[in-house]
């Protein structure tokens, strides 16, 4: 991150990892991270340039009509040619040192759209299983919607626009997540009967005010209704669907911000430590789990439950009682086995003292 405070093309060059001090050569640079919300624009001033002069000329980006069109011809469009959208354009002519003021050269996409479990953006999954989904933000939508590129007199919605790689399919669905709130997980089903090998799956803005939120609209191919989309600076995700039988479809989540513990002298103290199991098929499931610690006692807990169909049960280690576990380093590691009709998965978390930095990604079986 480059300071406000004295700022020099000595110090741009070093970020920037350039061998000029010229200010046109570091303002037209290559190297620029063009995720960094300040980073050299293209304006008509060599005046210092508030946050709104750079969401008035879209943050230095490349927008135009190509990228607001109607479900179809956007993929169509987007799909042909990914490059020409998100293009960074630095300045021309009017070249500004104090654009770099605050730049951060680390800076990622702003938004990622992956699987909330394996944080990946290309993924295999069987007809009938669920996939959850994690759009991250790494700004905000209401900070992104401010670029003059998107309407400023119309209301805006965020959703997801799915396309079938299926040649015969002559619809487009649109899945509506909320009206412009923030937006954490989704579960996504794939059908049971469907013909699709792949599926693609983009975050938009939309003005199409017919959807309501958590609902689905359908687009036919050949006779596109009017609602126009958005792009966002984020990535497209992937599903390559297989025939089926191995995802059993139970996922657990640990609920991190019901945690209670203290840690004090290799000591951890927890009164709740609980997760949950979620069954997202039309059938009863029975599902074992086995918790072992990395603790001085090699701690283990372990039992079987069952899940009703489309339901989930929050279990509680504790159990009402204070579980005391005593460690030989700071961190403690908890892994646990998950065996649902035969098949078993194994995952382990470290967690830290302070709760702050937990990071426990959830799994699926």
């Amino acid at each position: 991150m480059i300071v406000p405070n004295n700022i020099t093309t000595d110090i741009v060059k070093t970020t920037l990892g350039e061998n000029s001090n010229s200010i046109s050569n570091l303002c037209m640079s290559d190297k620029i991270n063009k995720w960094s919300f300040y980073k050299p624009v293209h304006k008509t001033t060599y005046e210092p340039l508030t946050d709104a002069d750079f969401y008035s000329c879209n943050d230095g980006f490349q927008l135009d009509n190509s990228m607001f069109l109607n479900a179809v011809k956007l993929w169509n469009s987007y799909i042909t040619n990914p490059d020409t959208f998100w293009k960074y354009e630095p300045t021309a002519g009017y070249n500004r040192i104090g654009d770099f003021r605050n730049y951060n050269h680390e800076a990622r996409n702003w938004f990622n759209l992956e699987t909330r479990i394996t944080q990946e953006t290309e993924i295999t999954a069987s007809k009938g299983s669920s996939v959850q989904l994690e759009f991250t933000e790494n700004t905000d939508l209401q900070s992104i919607a401010q670029f003059s590129f998107y309407p400023q007199t119309q209301y805006l919605d965020f959703g997801f626009l799915f396309y079938s790689s299926n040649s015969e399919a002559r619809t487009i669905n649109y899945y509506k997540q909320c009206e412009l709130l923030d937006f954490e997980k989704m579960i996504f089903k794939i059908p049971e009967n469907t013909t699709d090998t792949q599926l693609y799956i983009l975050p938009v803005f939309s003005t199409d005010r017919r959807v309501p939120a958590g609902g689905y609209y359908t687009y036919n191919v050949e006779n596109v209704e009017s609602g126009e989309f958005y792009l966002l600076p984020s990535n497209k995700l992937k599903i390559i669907i297989s025939a089926g039988g191995t995802t059993q479809d139970i996922n657990i989540e640990w609920l991190i911000d019901s945690f209670e513990f203290t840690y004090i002298d290799y000591v951890y103290e927890f009164t709740k430590l609980p997760f949950k199991i979620e069954n997202t098929t039309n059938t009863t499931k029975s599902v074992s789990y086995v918790v072992e610690f990395n603790d001085i006692n090699h701690t283990k807990i372990q039992n079987s439950v069952s899940v009703n169909a489309n339901s989930a049960v929050e279990i509680d280690l504790c159990k009402n009682e204070i579980l005391r576990l005593f460690v030989a380093i700071e961190a403690l590691t908890m892994t646990i086995t998950i065996t649902v009709n035969g098949q078993t998965k194994t995952i382990s978390y470290t967690l830290n003292k302070e709760k702050k930095n937990i990071r426990l990604p959830n799994i699926n079986i």
